[in-house]
C-alpha cells in the first residue's frame, strides 16, 4: 500500500496548482531536500506555517523589477518595535492634544475616561488588526480586509475614507510647526505675509515627507529615537512641576456636575476618540512585516500599554498642582502649563518636544497612508502606477508624491473647519473594519489566521458590541458638533459614494482583485490544515510535518515556483 502524502508534500502541491506549477523547477523532491546538509543553514524557526505564509505572499506580489522577486520575500524588514513606534506616533506621538481630557468634565471622568478607552476599544482594535494583519499579510490593510469581506464598492469606501482623513490629517503638522517657530521667535502666525508663510509650510512639509522615499526599517528605529527626545522634557516636568509647586490630590476627584451632553460630555467622547484612534493604520504596511501573527500582537499591544502611559503620567502630574486652573486648558495648553508650574527654560523644552513630535507624527502618518495606496493598487482597486516601489529603496514613490503635492497645495487653507473631517471619517471606518472582521470570522472559519484571538465567534461579538456602540455615538457627536461640520460630512461621503459608482461604471476593471493568488493561497493552506487535522499522520509522515524543516521546505518550494512564475 503507497504511503499517504505527507502534510508538506500535499500543500506544496495544491499551492503548485495555484502558482501553475508541479513541481519545483529543479526538479528536488521534499525528501532530497530533507537529506542536503546544505539547507540545515537556511532552516529557520517558525511558529507555525501559516507565519511563513506571509513571506511566500510578499515574494509572489513583488513586481519583476523589484529585487525581491527573484531573490525570494527579501523585502519584509518591520519588526515588533518599528509596528509599535510607527503606531505610536499615527495614534498620539505625545501628551498633545490631552488637555481637554481634563478641562471638559473634569479630572475624575477624564482620567477614568482614558484608561476606559484603553482597555475598551485600544486593547480590542489592536487585536483585531493584529489577526487580520496576520490572515492578509500584504500592503493596504482595511481596504484589502473590507474587500474580501464587501466586495469592491465597501472596499473603495473604506480606502476612501481612510486614506483622504490621514492625509487631510497630515497637512496640519507643517501647519502646527510653523505656528509653534513664529510663536517661539515671537511673531503672530495668523498676521505673517501670506506667500511667505506658504512657501515656509511647504518647506517643512518637504522637509518632514523625505524619510518616507528612502526609508523603510529605519523610519521605525528613527521614531524610537523621536520618543525618547520628546518624552524627556515631560518627564522633567512630571518630576519637577510636583516639586516645585504646592500639592493638591483632591483635585483627581473633581469632575463637573452640571456638565450635558452638548457641555462637555460630547467634547470629552470626542477627544478621547481622537487620542487612541488610528491604531489600525499598522496594517496597510502587513507586506513589509516578518511573520505578522508574531510580531503584530507585541508591538500592538504594546503601543496601547506606552500611548496611555505617555497620557496619565504628566497629566496625572500637572493636575495635582492645576496651575493654571484646569478649567482653562485647551488643546495646545501644555506650553503654558510648563512656564506656570516649571519657568520659561522648561516651557521651551516642551515648545522643541513639540516640533519633533509633529515632525513624528508627520512621518508616521505619511508612511501608513502611502502603503494603504500601494496595497490598494496590488488589487487594482487603484491605478496601477501606485503599485511603483524605487528599485532600490523599496519605498513606494509613487504614494509618496502624490501625498507630497496634496499636503503641500493644502498649507494655503486654513485648516479649523476642515478638521472636522478627521474624526467622523475615521470611526465610520473603523466600524467598517468591524463589521468585516465579524463577517470574515462567521464566513471563512477555516482561513488561516497565524495570530488569532482566543474567543469564540460569539464571545468575541460580544466584546466588541461596546466598541461598535463607542463607535457610533463619535459619530453622532461628529455630526452634531455644528451645522459646518454636519454638511461638510455629509458633502464628504456623497462625494464618495457618487465617485466610486461613476468610477466603477467607467472602468469595468476597477474590481477587487487578490493580487497572484493571495486568497487562494491563504484559503488553499486553511483547507490542507484542517484536512490534516481531522486524519492522523501515519509514522513517516509525521516526522516531517512535526519538525520546522518540514514546513520550511515547502515554503521554499513554493516561494522559488512563486518567483519564476513572476518572471
Amino acid at each position: 500500500m503507497p504511503n499517504e502524502p505527507s502534510f508538506a508534500g500535499e500543500l506544496k502541491r495544491r499551492v503548485g496548482m495555484i502558482l501553475g506549477y508541479e513541481q519545483i523547477n529543479n526538479g528536488t523532491t521534499i525528501e532530497e531536500e530533507e537529506e542536503d546538509p546544505r539547507l540545515e543553514k537556511k532552516t529557520t524557526k517558525r511558529d507555525t506555517p501559516c507565519d511563513d505564509a506571509a513571506d511566500i505572499l510578499s515574494s509572489s506580489s513583488s513586481s519583476p523589477s523589484s529585487p525581491s522577486s527573484s531573490g525570494g520575500p527579501s523585502h519584509r524588514s518591520l519588526t515588533w518595535s518599528s509596528i509599535c513606534f510607527i503606531t505610536y506616533f499615527n495614534v498620539c506621538g505625545g501628551p498633545w492634544g490631552t488637555e481637554e481630557v481634563i478641562s471638559s468634565v473634569g479630572p475624575c471622568p477624564g482620567l477614568l475616561g482614558l484608561v476606559l478607552m484603553a482597555a475598551t476599544f485600544g486593547v480590542p482594535l489592536a487585536l483585531v488588526t493584529s489577526e487580520l494583519s496576520s490572515a492578509y499579510p500584504v500592503n493596504g490593510g482595511y481596504s484589502i480586509w473590507v474587500s474580501e469581506a464587501f466586495g469592491t464598492f465597501w472596499g473603495l469606501q473604506e480606502s476612501y475614507w481612510s486614506w483622504v482623513s490621514g492625509v487631510v490629517d497630515n497637512a496640519l503638522y507643517p501647519l502646527l510647526t510653523y505656528r509653534a517657530i513664529c510663536l517661539g521667535f515671537g511673531y503672530n502666525p495668523d498676521k505673517s505675509y501670506y506667500f511667505a508663510g506658504f512657501v515656509f509650510r511647504v518647506a517643512i512639509a518637504l522637509v518632514y515627507s523625505a524619510p518616507g522615499l528612502f526609508l523603510l526599517r529605519p523610519i521605525g528605529d528613527g521614531l524610537a529615537i523621536f520618543f525618547i527626545i520628546i518624552m524627556v522634557p515631560f518627564l522633567i516636568l512630571t518630576v519637577y512641576a510636583p516639586a516645585s509647586n504646592p500639592v493638591e490630590l483632591s483635585t483627581l476627584f473633581h469632575s463637573e456636575e452640571d456638565a450635558s451632553w452638548g457641555g462637555g460630555w460630547r467634547d470629552l467622547l470626542t477627544v478621547l476618540y481622537w487620542n487612541f484612534s488610528g491604531i489600525d493604520s499598522a496594517s496597510t504596511s502587513a507586506g513589509e512585516v516578518i511573520r505578522p501573527g508574531y510580531h503584530y500582537p507585541r508591538g500592538l499591544l504594546a503601543c496601547v500599554f506606552i500611548i496611555l502611559i505617555t497620557y496619565m503620567v504628566p497629566l496625572l502630574a500637572v493636575t495635582i498642582v492645576n496651575k493654571p486652573p484646569y478649567e482653562s486648558w485647551e488643546d495646545g495648553s501644555f506650553a503654558s502649563i510648563a512656564r506656570a508650574q516649571g519657568g520659561r527654560w522648561l516651557a521651551d523644552l516642551v515648545a522643541i518636544a513639540g516640533i519633533i513630535g509633529n515632525a513624528g507624527m508627520h512621518i508616521a502618518e505619511m508612511f501608513e497612508d502611502a502603503w494603504q495606496l500601494h496595497g490598494m493598487a496590488e488589487v487594482n482597486l487603484v491605478p496601477r502606477i501606485f503599485r511603483y516601489r524605487h528599485p532600490y529603496f523599496q519605498t513606494p514613490w509613487a504614494c509618496i508624491t502624490i501625498q507630497i503635492v496634496i499636503i503641500s497645495l493644502l498649507q494655503a487653507f486654513d485648516f479649523q473647519v476642515i478638521v472636522c473631517i478627521d474624526n467622523f471619517f475615521s470611526v465610520i471606518g473603523v466600524l467598517l473594519e468591524l463589521l468585516a472582521f465579524v463577517y470574515l470570522r462567521y464566513s471563512k472559519p477555516d482561513m488561516a489566521r497565524p495570530f488569532k484571538i482566543p474567543l469564540s465567534n460569539t464571545m468575541l461579538t460580544a466584546v466588541l458590541a461596546p466598541v461598535f456602540s463607542l463607535g457610533v455615538i463619535v459619530v453622532v457627536a461628529s455630526l452634531t458638533g455644528s451645522l459646518v461640520s454636519l454638511c461638510i460630512n455629509i458633502g464628504g461621503l456623497l462625494i464618495g459614494v457618487l465617485g466610486t459608482l461613476v468610477a466603477m461604471y467607467r472602468y469595468e476593471d476597477l474590481r477587487y482583485t487578490p493580487k497572484d493568488g493571495h486568497s487562494e493561497l491563504i484559503r488553499t493552506m486553511a483547507d490542507v490544515v484542517a484536512e490534516d487535522q481531522k486524519q492522523p499522520l501515519s509514522p513517516e509522515n509525521s516526522s516531517i510535518t512535526n519538525t520546522p524543516k518540514g514546513s520550511s521546505i515547502f515554503l521554499r518550494s513554493a516561494a522559488e515556483a512563486s518567483s519564476s512564475n513572476a518572471e
